[in-house]
């Protein structure tokens, strides 16, 4: 997260209190990766609707992988959020919802 002083919330809020994120987190793992060696990249230039690749610059996950996803797809744009971590919509929602 950009502001640390969200981080708490976000912990509380979604991650240890909603069984559904828990239930999804673990159906995906289970059955994408675990299960099924999930390969998808190969694929995604076949998809031809257009594509909005969000990403914050201080996002955990590296700006380079948000470059890598964009590149995968040939309709794809990337929007990096300044002042942003993972959760755009609480570390800086304007641009997010805009």
């Amino acid at each position: 997260m950009y502001d640390r002083a969200n981080h708490q919330r976000v912990v509380n809020e979604v991650v240890n209190t909603s069984p559904f994120f828990i239930q999804v987190s673990n159906r995906m793992f289970a059955d994408a990766w675990l299960l099924h060696d999930y390969q998808v990249m190969s694929h995604l230039k076949d998809y031809v609707s257009p594509v909005l690749v969000l990403e914050g610059k201080q996002d955990v996950i590296s700006i380079e992988t948000a470059q890598t996803i964009t590149a995968s797809f040939s309709t794809a744009h990337l929007v990096l959020i300044d002042r942003c971590g993972h959760y755009p919509w609480i570390d800086n929602p304007e641009p997010y919802l805009s």
